[in-house]
């Protein structure tokens, strides 16, 4: 009788982790990504990272160093939403909906130049410097209230994160394409040689 107990609940386990929806930004403390930059970039490389988890407004948000100047409280809901929290106000604004359908839209606050996401497609082929990803999330950006300036287009691989990230500046495009992730344990790498140091 245990042992059919067992067998049930492992079934069930597996019937749920493959029923959940993928994590395309994962934001657990110590997740680190590094980009290389194409086009208009004031450097190179780009380390974007989760530098910790911390406790405001009675939830915990992951502190999250990106592309901006400034640290970002994000958490992400059951619905695949991720939340940012500003501190002074206390309110939280939406930076991603991943649940959304192919297709459809949804506001976001993740770039002021950048008011309003689509959902371009779930099944996009990705080839950068990490590699070949099939079944990728592709994210589109319509233009916003910035003339020449603001994201683009955004690429997201399940339980990776973000691999690829293209706006306009005034000077032309700029690409950041993922040469590195460290993600909950898992290393992905486009080069065995490389080496990189931050502060």
């Amino acid at each position: 009788m245990l042992g059919m107990r067992t067998v049930l609940c492992l079934t069930m386990l597996r019937v749920c982790a493959s029923a959940a929806s993928p994590d395309y930004f994962p934001l657990h403390p110590g997740n680190e990504w590094v980009y290389r930059c194409t086009g208009l970039c004031g450097e190179p490389l780009k380390v974007i990272r989760v530098a910790r988890a911390e406790y405001a407004g009675g939830r915990w948000y992951s502190v999250f160093e990106g592309f901006g100047a400034t640290e970002a409280f994000l958490r992400q809901d059951q619905d695949g939403t991720v939340w940012s929290l500003d501190r002074t106000s206390g309110q939280e604004s939406r930076w991603y909906a991943f649940s959304t359908p192919v297709g459809e839209s949804y506001q976001t606050s993740i770039d002021p130049c950048a008011r309003s996401a689509t959902v371009l497609s779930r099944n996009n082929r990705y080839e950068g410097p990490a590699g070949v990803f099939p079944e990728t999330l592709q994210i589109n950006y319509p233009p916003g209230p910035c003339m020449d300036a603001g994201l683009t287009e955004e690429i997201f691989y399940r339980w990776t994160g973000l691999m690829r990230r293209t706006e306009i500046t005034i000077g032309g495009p700029r690409t950041y394409n993922l040469i590195y992730a460290r993600t909950a344990g898992a290393t992905v790498i486009s080069q065995p040689e490389l080496h990189f140091s931050h502060t």
